[in-house]
């Protein structure tokens, strides 16, 4: 994602990615972590006026949200239009195999926030559902739902980065 530098392009990045894991639903985003990198320094000082100084000096550089549906909260859509994008998720998605279907818990994140480099994902935890309600059970993932959801997840990446390149 080097080569892409529009924020709300990296956003969608992940947007696309929670809702393109073949044969499974999106259910909700847990977890988001915003990144805005510093903007360059301006190296004459003569050239700043004090309102400037002041409007520079505060800087938050990564701000993490947590909490269900994060992902449509207002306090994000306002991070978003001051120039905040999405480096690292955790969401939860449902097999549309069967009604009883577990719950996956997935995390994805570029460890590079600046670049959008070095992509990673990992299958978190999975929340049993038992007789068509969702317990408060957790597990680790199987080898073979790992091995799955990993083949889906790259397969997702893949298709959502060519959307974007277009």
């Amino acid at each position: 994602m080097e080569s892409i530098t529009d924020p709300r392009k990296r956003t969608q990045f992940f947007e696309g990615l929670t809702k393109s894991i073949e044969g499974h639903t999106f259910i909700t985003m847990t977890e988001a972590y915003c990144f805005k990198p510093k903007e360059s320094e301006i190296s004459d000082s003569s050239e700043l006026n004090e309102d400037d100084e002041l409007e520079k000096s505060p800087y938050v550089e990564r701000v993490s949200l947590r909490g269900e549906g994060v992902n449509r909260s207002f306090v994000i859509d306002d991070l978003f239009s001051k120039g905040y994008y999405i480096v690292k998720i955790v969401w939860r998605t449902k097999s549309t195999a069967s009604v009883d279907s577990d719950i996956f818990e997935l995390e994805a994140q570029f460890s590079q926030p600046n670049t959008c480099t070095g992509f990673s994902y990992r299958t978190k935890s999975v929340i049993l559902v038992e007789d068509g309600t969702v317990t408060t059970k957790r597990r680790s993932p199987k080898k073979d739902e790992q091995d799955l959801l990993f083949r889906l997840i790259e397969d997702g990446a893949k298709k959502t980065l060519l959307g974007l390149s277009k």
